[in-house]
């Protein structure tokens, strides 16, 4: 499961939900009845709903947050070279 191996890794499990949040917003889901005639993948609102009983039934208690990594400078300069990249391909 990717989910166990960004807390093996050290990340906060709890931005994981947040990240589909954002996917969520930014992408419409097929819906439920077409999706899973017509999709291999969950809802957004099925994966949020999973990863947050996920985290409630087994990380949440185990795993504390104050260990885990938030750095948010190196975050934003890993997204700024990958958004240059895609706007380079864009404009090809």
């Amino acid at each position: 499961m990717n989910f166990e191996y960004m807390v093996d890794a050290g990340y906060d499990y709890m931005e994981a939900p947040k990240v589909w949040e954002v996917f969520s917003e930014r992408s419409k889901d097929q819906g439920s009845v077409q999706n899973f005639f017509f999709s291999d993948h969950s809802t957004h609102r099925a994966r949020i709903s999973n990863l947050t009983r996920e985290i409630n039934t087994n990380y949440r208690s185990k795993v504390d947050r104050a260990t885990l990594k938030t750095n948010e400078t190196a975050y934003q300069g890993a997204t700024a070279k990958l958004k240059a990249a895609a706007n380079a391909d864009a404009t090809r």
